[in-house]
């Protein structure tokens, strides 16, 4: 896609478990994306000093297909956590398995995309 023909239309790019702030390959289209980040861990550092020019909503929890409250899997790796526990026998084969160890579990608010993003007022993501 080319963003230089997108008039004054913006891209909506989504990031689920966007710990670590907005990849800085980005930045260059910055006039043009509105930035959905969205991470369930409340430790998670969705945005850096780097993104605070962008234009970007936060959304701090979980996705599924209801609203309720759901358990993360806070893992040793932060960037590994999940509401699934991890499948050591899938992994053994891979390095640095120990960073999916769980070490900690919290219970989180979860929603649908759908409904966060009607909230902020932004379109509907296609599936």
């Amino acid at each position: 896609m080319d963003v230089n023909n997108l008039g004054e239309n913006r891209v909506i790019l989504a990031d689920i478990g966007a710990r670590g702030g907005i990849p800085s390959r980005w930045h260059a289209f910055k006039d043009k994306i509105h930035f959905i980040l969205c991470d369930a861990d409340p430790s998670a550092e969705v945005i850096s000093n780097n993104d605070v020019d962008l234009n970007y909503s936060v959304i701090p929890l979980a996705f599924g297909r209801k609203t309720g409250e759901i358990k993360l899997n806070i893992c040793k790796g932060s960037d590994m956590s999940s509401t699934y526990e991890p499948n050591y026998s899938i992994l053994a084969p891979f390095e640095k398995t120990e960073r999916f160890t769980i070490v900690e579990q919290i219970m989180v608010p979860v929603s649908t995309l759908d409904n966060q993003l009607q909230n902020k007022g932004l379109c509907r993501i296609p599936q």
